[in-house]
């Protein structure tokens, strides 16, 4: 039972950085930048997805081997599932991102971060003003 929990806590990090993934796409869409441009506004700890995903298929390696195939598939499906219906947390990630960029300017990173820092501060006011999202 412990590999099932290892397993959903893990699956729920990796729902959790993927939609701060969409919302970074998203954003770079909303302000006409590259997309791998825009991956400067993800966080130092987005990186842990890919130790999510590997630790996620070794767990259920072992639940298939404890369990059975029929678990093990039940709970691929979980992550799937999660993601086309978890809307993106588009203020969320707008702060996370400003924050991300106000970092790097205040570290002396000057070139693409003082225009993005601006861009997102502007894009800010138009999401907050918008009680859907």
């Amino acid at each position: 039972m412990e590999l099932v929990i290892s397993y959903l806590i893990l699956t729920s990090w990796e729902v959790y950085l993927f939609t701060i993934q969409r919302a970074c796409l998203e954003f770079s869409r909303a302000l006409e930048i590259d997309q791998h441009s825009g991956r400067v506004m993800l966080p130092w700890w987005y990186g842990t997805l890919w130790f999510a995903r590997i630790a996620r298929w070794a767990l259920i390696f072992f639940i298939f081997k404890s369990f059975g195939w029929v678990l093990a598939i039940s709970l691929l499906l979980i992550p799937t599932v999660l993601n086309i219906f978890i809307p993106i947390p588009y203020k969320h990630s707008l702060r996370t991102f400003i924050n991300v960029i106000h970092k790097q300017i205040s570290l002396g990173k000057t070139e693409p971060y003082i225009i993005l820092h601006t861009q997102l501060k502007l894009l800010e006011k138009d999401i907050l003003n918008q009680p859907n999202l």
